[in-house]
């Protein structure tokens, strides 16, 4: 596990969970379907969810650090207004009315200790680009029961080249690169080598959700779920009851469908609540958030039909995915 992990901190007050509440951390990849998922377990009566809220939090740090800043987690002495300058390098946008405690982990941490009592289902969502997502994780008395959400690398790297290409050209990024002339043809684009700066793959992804998992097992839950996204896709409702039953929750075939209507992240808790007010929360999660229902899988493509970019990936992350997807729970 990378050293950047570190044990939570022990001087937060933690209350005892209460009885009938069930608590869901669900670790993911970005593109692995997550977002639907989320949108999904939103529809669970009385529930709170938490939507990436920790990647918002190191994607802002790295900004800082770009201004000069060094964050110091303890110290919490960098001002609201670098804060917000952080956060508006992401999205491209105004942030003024952004709530900035948001963006940072401890406090993130101190929400998820101690939650609204009221809810009957508190379900964190984060997607794991990089393990710093993992500094600072609810403790372990706070009774989380983690889940992992996996799906094939070919399709996660697939949709990961198709949505980098859409943010770098619709939020204007190759213009602030004055290396560029201009952006690459959607043919030509190579992720790992035509991404803007800050969405370059520089790790592998599945090594970082297999090195959570172990981190997991050893540290904060010794039986950890995880579910294939295809077989959740192949089988909503027969994968969503078995889910629920582990995690604590009363399954209902409500959970199969629901209401095309973005303004449901309304009260997520991320920094950027509501996220199709931000063109980068559109291009990310604009699909969940207009879905109605859990599609169909897509067929596995063949590595040979795949662009270079993608074949690479793929080939680096399969034994990580493989011995994930054999511990997984079964249809």
């Amino acid at each position: 596990m990378a050293q950047t992990v570190q044990t939570a901190a022990k001087d937060s007050p933690v209350e005892d969970t209460p009885r009938k509440q069930a608590r869901v951390f669900a670790v993911c990849l970005p593109r692995s379907t997550s977002s639907i998922f989320a949108r999904c377990m939103s529809e669970v009566p009385n529930s709170e969810v938490f939507f990436d809220a920790q990647y918002c939090c190191i994607e802002a740090e790295d900004n800082l650090h770009l201004m000069g800043k060094t964050v110091d987690h303890e110290a919490d002495d960098i001002p609201d207004e670098d804060w917000q300058k952080a956060l508006e390098m992401l999205v491209g946008e105004d942030c003024s009315k952004q709530d900035v405690r948001l963006l940072k982990l401890p406090y993130i941490k101190k929400l998820l200790d101690n939650p609204n009592p009221e809810k009957d289902l508190i379900f964190c969502k984060l997607a794991l680009p990089n393990i710093e997502c993992l500094q600072f994780p609810p403790e372990k008395c706070s009774n989380y029961k983690y889940t992992f959400l996996v799906r094939h690398p070919i399709k996660v790297f697939q949709s990961y080249r198709n949505v980098i290409y859409s943010v770098a050209t619709e939020m204007s990024l190759y213009a602030e690169d004055p290396s560029r002339c201009k952006a690459p043809s959607p043919a030509d684009f190579h992720f790992a080598r035509d991404s803007p700066d800050r969405y370059v793959a520089k790790r592998c992804f599945f090594k970082e959700l297999y090195d959570a998992w172990i981190h997991v097992k050893e540290h904060l839950d010794p039986n950890p779920i995880i579910i294939d996204s295809d077989d959740l896709l192949s089988n909503p409702a027969g994968m969503l009851s078995k889910y629920c039953a582990a995690v604590g929750v009363e399954y209902s075939d409500g959970l199969l469908k629901w209401e095309a209507d973005p303004e449901c992240c309304a009260n997520w808790k991320n920094v950027l609540t509501p996220l199709h007010h931000f063109k980068i929360g559109r291009i990310f999660c604009g699909n969940a958030l207009n879905s109605t229902h859990f599609l169909p899988p897509s067929p596995i493509p063949s590595i040979d039909d795949v662009t270079e970019d993608v074949r690479k990936a793929t080939e680096r992350a399969m034994p990580y995915y493989q011995e994930m997807y054999e511990a997984r729970m079964l249809p």
